[in-house]
């Protein structure tokens, strides 16, 4: 089969409203991924060697082998955590 045929979507699935973090979907037939987003929630992390509490968000990316391989669905999940993390530099201000 040729992939360049393929029509592809992508789906976002925010999970904020509901009680639980992490989401795993599986990307239905004609998706190339699906990117589940859970609500932030407050947690103990490390800041500098110390416990601190911070807003946490989970987010899974299930996709489509076919389409993007390990390395390209990981390059993806880094550029949006630091998009999320820092969403000022996405329109130029500091």
């Amino acid at each position: 089969m040729c992939l360049a045929r393929l029509i592809c979507t992508a789906v976002l699935n925010e999970c904020h409203g509901f009680p639980f973090s992490l989401a795993a979907n599986a990307a239905a037939p004609a998706q190339a991924g699906i990117l589940a987003i859970g609500g932030a929630q407050e947690r103990v992390v490390l800041v500098d060697g110390q416990p601190a509490v911070s807003s946490v968000m989970t987010v899974t990316l299930s996709a489509d082998s076919r389409v993007y391989d390990g390395e390209l669905a990981g390059a993806f999940l880094e550029a949006f955590r630091n998009h999320i993390e820092r969403p000022f530099e996405l329109v130029g201000s500091s």
